[in-house]
């Protein structure tokens, strides 16, 4: 059988269809290559599903698997996983391309001479993608955390202001007496109501920092008082420091409690950028005093009648509240007694001075009176000195201290011996008291009843 060729014409559709027929075409042939792009990629895991610091990193610390899918995320404490040896350069940044160690989240203050202790893993994120399983059961990160950082000080000196030393600085009975010069181990703190992990540094002085707060978050911090210091009296003040460690807001108040920072911030924000400082009460003490002049209290010295000479009083006051200092003298009687219950006032026009803290002798005020005995005056005399605070409590020189009264001190009182007139001269010779012409006579004065001969 011959067969014969026969032209088959298969039918010429494409021309006829319309303009609606080509774009439901061309989408629908790009909607299949778009599923099948993303079938492709299901298995990926971004980098953007995880926490956003954790997935990146820079060269060798860059988290993902070995397919470079950046599909897995660091677990313990972040990645890169590293820790800084250090209690002030603690965290650890990338600085010129380098790990090393910052005070605070920035580059501005590090030292790249500490340890880096690893202590974390990288591991497939959870929800699809490498290794990885579908169910999205890990724990959320840990928020981060921050610490705050002050000094506890008592106004020592009364000139109401922190003076930078160990004097006026508190610290643990562990601090060293070069930290601080008042140690208890009663202080503590809490934060939210909850015992806060705290402890001491020094730093030339005392201070303490509080860790475990959490970073941009509010907290009330509330002290712990030492023993006699009631919050009724405690003062504070906070300074929140920018990222270049600059004071950028400062806020002030009484009390133990504090919120920090207030809500016109932010809320807490990198280590060693908040500064919470607590100043103590003094405790209300009773003021001291003393014969500051002449030299030589409580005596006995010596002077000269007819010579003019000044004494002054001097009161001290650790709460800068001194209102009065007075100058009194007494002298003794005949019998080698004192009466210490018949003063007189010391000097003109008075025996007093008024003294305060706004004219700046509240701490320190001094009296001074001059005094020049005449020839009739000899004796012993007793000079004492008393000094007042606003507050009522007072102090005296009186040897016999009299109830309510508190001893202003070692020196509060100075004993005065007045030389007398020297005697008459006493003929010596002749004898029977008798003179003639042409004969020596001789008399005897006793120079040293001036002192001098």
């Amino acid at each position: 059988m011959r067969f014969s060729k026969k032209e088959i014409n298969m039918p010429n559709f494409w021309p006829q269809l319309n303009i609606k027929t080509y774009i439901f075409l061309y989408l629908f042939f790009g909607f299949l290559l778009l599923a099948g792009y993303s079938y492709t990629q299901s298995k990926v895991v971004l980098a953007g599903e995880c926490a956003a610091d954790e997935c990146t990193g820079a060269g060798e610390y860059v988290c993902s698997s070995t397919d470079k899918k950046d599909d897995m995320c660091c677990t313990g404490g972040g990645c890169p996983s590293y820790d800084c040896d250090s209690e002030i350069f603690k965290n650890p940044e990338v600085c010129d391309g380098e790990w090393t160690c910052c005070f605070g989240q920035s580059c501005g203050r590090c030292d790249s001479s500490y340890v880096y202790k690893s202590r974390g893993t990288c591991e497939y994120c959870s929800g699809g993608g490498g290794n990885g399983d579908d169910d999205d059961d890990e724990p959320p990160p840990p928020p981060e955390t921050t610490n705050i950082v002050g000094r506890i000080w008592e106004d020592e000196d009364g000139d109401n202001t922190y003076d930078d030393n160990v004097l006026e600085t508190w610290g643990g009975t562990s601090s060293s007496d070069a930290c601080a010069a008042s140690k208890s181990d009663s202080i503590g703190f809490s934060v939210n109501g909850n015992s806060a992990t705290w402890g001491w540094g020094c730093n030339s002085k005392a201070y303490y920092e509080i860790t475990g707060a959490s970073k941009g978050e509010h907290v009330t911090v509330n002290l712990t008082s030492p023993s006699g210091y009631p919050c009724a009296g405690v003062t504070w003040s906070y300074t929140i420091l920018d990222s270049a460690f600059q004071p950028l807001y400062t806020k002030s108040g009484t009390g133990c409690s504090v919120y920090v920072p207030d809500a016109s911030q932010a809320g807490l924000g990198n280590s060693w950028t908040t500064h919470l400082w607590y100043r103590l009460p003094t405790p209300n003490v009773s003021p001291t005093a003393a014969i500051t002049a002449p030299a030589g209290a409580p005596g006995p010295i010596t002077v000269f009648p007819d010579v003019d000479r000044d004494y002054t009083g001097t009161g001290y006051d650790l709460n800068n509240n001194l209102n009065r200092v007075e100058l009194w003298t007494t002298k003794q009687r005949a019998d080698g007694a004192w009466d210490y219950s018949n003063w007189t006032p010391f000097g003109s026009p008075t025996n007093w001075k008024a003294c305060s803290a706004g004219s700046g002798t509240g701490g320190t005020c001094s009296l001074t009176r001059s005094w020049n005995p005449s020839w009739d005056l000899s004796g012993r005399y007793k000079l004492a000195v008393n000094a007042f605070d606003s507050s009522g409590l007072k102090c005296t020189g009186n040897p016999l201290v009299p109830v309510g009264w508190n001893n202003c001190g070692a020196n509060d009182e100075l004993t005065v011996c007045v030389r007398a007139a020297p005697t008459a001269v006493t003929p010596i010779s002749p004898a029977n008291g008798q003179v003639s012409v042409g004969v020596p006579v001789n008399f005897s004065w006793n120079p040293a009843q001036f002192g001098f001969s």
